[in-house]
């Protein structure tokens, strides 16, 4: 999965989480774009709880995803800051490159998803997993 360049630090992670990681990065998305596009979806949840952790946030009962990550980034970066506006959107938007994507690849049966767009999701997502590890 990511590596180097396009990889992330996790220092402050729970340990499940760095162990998670570090399987995600050995994952070769050239053979397993859709085993990978799941792990990415798992990698936003495991960031997602650790942000609200680290910053006293208490999600409300049965609230999205989306709706936890944009709360994260609004406090983390600000409600104007223009990361937050891109991972809102990438959470929120319904097209291929978007966190619908991923949980289309999990529950949808006719979904595939290409190594092509796994590193584009991911790119889109790493600013926001990475701030919340910081």
């Amino acid at each position: 999965m990511p590596k180097n360049e396009h990889g992330i630090q996790i220092n402050n992670a729970k340990n499940k989480t760095k162990l998670f990681y570090k399987e995600l990065e050995k994952l070769d998305v050239e053979k397993f774009p859709m085993l990978a596009a799941i792990g990415l979806r798992t990698l936003l949840e495991l960031a997602t709880a650790h942000c609200e952790t680290k910053l006293g946030i208490k999600p409300a009962k049965n609230q999205s995803l989306p709706d936890r990550v944009k709360t994260c980034a609004k406090k983390m970066w600000g409600e104007q800051d223009r990361r937050t506006k891109a991972i809102s959107n990438t959470v929120s938007a319904d097209h291929y490159l978007s966190l619908k994507a991923l949980n289309q690849v999990v529950h949808n049966e006719h979904f595939p998803v290409t190594k092509k767009e796994v590193y584009a999701i991911w790119s889109k997502l790493r600013p926001y997993v990475s701030s919340c590890f910081e």
